[in-house]
């Protein structure tokens, strides 16, 4: 009888180890800096050749501003008044998930980890966007759609200019125009509001 509870205990005890190992386990989020730290692991281990880094850093920085610009947009087509700043923000949505897609599969293919969250500065800065409502809101929206996309092209430019891998040259030309596009929309939308409020 004894060895038959011991048994029953045995295989009980199992089936719960089991069963809490199958489990799902949390997995914690990708920010720029985790990426950024497991590229450059994964690079150093493979004795990446020059510029490697700079072109990892570049994937990564590209996909945290497609997840930044598109947090932000889904943010203006809920607070946004203007028809102008909605219609703005859903190319945001459009394009960068696009763009998204297009960026994680060439990172997949140079096996680069990108981050699939924001980091602490950048969910500070849509935070700070939630507070802020009506035109205030659209406002700050739109200079920081001028400012990001500015900025967003410069880097474009400079890696196309500089990298020696040629996939990652091909995804920075097919995209500088769209992103050329944007900064030209931003600003227009932008100075479209400026006027409004002097009326």
């Amino acid at each position: 009888m004894k060895k038959i509870t011991f048994t029953f205990l045995l295989v009980g005890s199992l089936f719960y180890m089991s069963s809490c190992n199958d489990q799902p386990k949390e997995e914690k989020a990708e920010t720029v800096d985790i990426a950024e730290d497991k590229n450059d692991s994964i690079l150093e281990a493979q004795n990446a050749a020059d510029g490697a880094k700079r072109d990892a850093d570049f994937i990564v920085t590209a996909a945290n501003t497609d997840l930044r610009e598109i947090e932000a947009a889904k943010l203006a087509q809920k607070v946004a008044v203007s028809k102008d700043v909605k219609a703005f923000a859903q190319h945001m949505i459009d394009d960068h998930t696009k763009s998204s897609t297009e960026i994680k599969a060439l990172a997949g293919k140079m096996n680069i980890v990108v981050p699939d969250s924001l980091d602490g500065d950048d969910k500070s800065t849509v935070m700070g966007l939630k507070e802020k409502k009506g035109r205030d809101f659209e406002d700050a929206y739109m200079d920081m759609m001028v400012a990001d996309h500015k900025k967003t092209l410069e880097n474009f430019k400079d890696i196309s200019e500089d990298t020696k891998n040629t996939e990652v040259k091909a995804l920075a030309d097919k995209m500088i125009p769209t992103l050329q596009m944007h900064y030209d929309m931003a600003s227009k939308t932008d100075s479209l509001l400026d006027a409004k409020v002097k009326k």
